[in-house]
């Protein structure tokens, strides 16, 4: 194995310490907000893949200098998420609070957190779907736990894992769904309208034959 930084010369593997000291570089960085849930997963497997001090201090060598003086990183306290008849959606680059209540009553609510900047150790997200659905989006490799209980509809859990899981932050999924569902997965739901309307033109399709 060689050094890219010096050719023919051998490449110094990297210690567990180091590893784990970059873990914390980044958890750090993602506590003030300069990494995305998204980019603290994917860095973090690097970090515990990397096999060469020169992988290592490449997945911490963009990250901001540590301010020197200390920074709050306290989330605000609760936020909520409301659907009544409609839908509502939060994504792209936002704050997540350390609690998030949702609540779709015929509609649905979509919790983007892959590009959300999780600050705490923990997210707590109470979920209430009646006639409606809530999706929580996060990336492959988050660690999500799920619990509650599904009258006529349902709670799922298909995260998929990665190579690393990354166990902080934790997102809790407490559910309630009454005649909907509360899922918590990688990608966004397939339009309904969409999937409504393919079904019908098969059928239309069926019939005309």
């Amino acid at each position: 194995m060689v050094d890219e930084s010096g050719p023919g010369r051998p490449t110094a593997g990297a210690s567990d310490a180091e590893r784990e000291h970059a873990a914390d570089q980044l958890r750090a960085a993602a506590a003030a907000g300069a990494l995305t849930y998204q980019e603290l997963v994917e860095r973090t497997g690097r970090a515990y893949a990397a096999r060469t001090k020169g992988e290592v201090e490449a997945v911490t060598g963009e990250l901001p200098a540590t301010p020197s003086r200390p920074v709050s990183t306290t989330p605000p306290g609760r936020r909520w998420l409301v659907a009544v008849i409609g839908n509502e959606r939060l994504t792209g680059r936002w704050t997540t609070p350390s609690r998030l209540t949702a609540v779709a009553v015929l509609g649905d609510v979509i919790i983007d957190l892959r590009d959300a900047e999780i600050r705490a150790e923990a997210l707590a997200i109470q979920a209430i779907a009646v006639v409606g659905d809530v999706h929580v989006l996060v990336p492959r490799g988050a660690t999500v736990q799920m619990s509650g209980l599904a009258v006529l509809g349902s709670k799922k859990l298909t995260v998929e894992p990665a190579e690393y899981t990354l166990a902080v932050p934790l997102v809790q999924v407490s559910a309630v769904a009454i005649i909907g569902d509360v899922v918590a997965a990688n990608q966004p739901p397939t339009s309904r309208i969409k999937s409504a309307w393919a079904r019908w033109r098969q059928r239309k399709s069926g019939d005309g034959s």
